[in-house]
């Protein structure tokens, strides 16, 4: 059964301790906290490691119009579908910036691989479980007022990080680089 964001949040309720709820709609305080945290807490979570299942490679459509007040000489369209949360890697390697929904480049074509905003139903039982955990650490001030209840949920969410990170790495096959110009530069 795919996750969700109730199931989520109440995978972090239960870690603090705290009461389940049904509906994230709501006006007790504990909702309140969970609706405030929980968009914000899950884009982060995306945005701080390269998750596999999260990652998309796509060609970009360049602009019309060049970008103005650059060095670049194109502008692409980064990607809406799944829209683009946090670039990876960009072939041609000629640098980039981005600049609002835009990537900019000197290199004519662009293909972006990049993590793309992923909702609850792709969700790999790894990172439900360590998106409960940060978000319980999230919540674990604003609902029991406790440094003791964040520092132990800071702590379950470091111990679970690397288990999460590893599970994510094993969704691909082990190659060997193909790009080495630190050895390719000694011949």
């Amino acid at each position: 059964m795919p996750e969700s964001q109730v199931s989520i949040v109440n995978q972090a309720f239960t870690h603090l301790g705290e009461p389940t709820v049904g509906s994230l709609e709501g006006d007790t305080h504990r909702q309140q906290v969970a609706r405030t945290l929980y968009d914000p807490t899950r884009k982060a979570l995306l945005t701080e490691i390269n998750w596999r299942f999260a990652t998309h490679t796509q060609a970009l459509a360049r602009r019309a119009t060049a970008p103005g007040n650059t060095h670049y000489k194109y502008a692409f369209a980064l990607p809406t579908d799944p829209q683009c949360i946090k670039p990876q890697h960009v072939a041609p390697n000629t640098g980039y910036a981005i600049e609002g929904d835009s990537l900019l480049s000197n290199a004519n074509t662009v293909l972006l691989t990049y993590t793309g905003d992923a909702a609850e139903d792709i969700f790999p039982p790894y990172f439900s479980f360590l998106l409960g955990l940060r978000l319980a650490w999230a919540m674990a001030m604003p609902l029991t007022r406790k440094q003791s209840r964040e520092d132990a949920m800071e702590k379950k969410f470091d111990a679970y990080l690397p288990t999460a990170k590893f599970a994510d790495a094993s969704q691909q096959p082990n190659e060997a680089p193909k790009d080495a110009p630190f050895v390719d530069c000694r011949a």
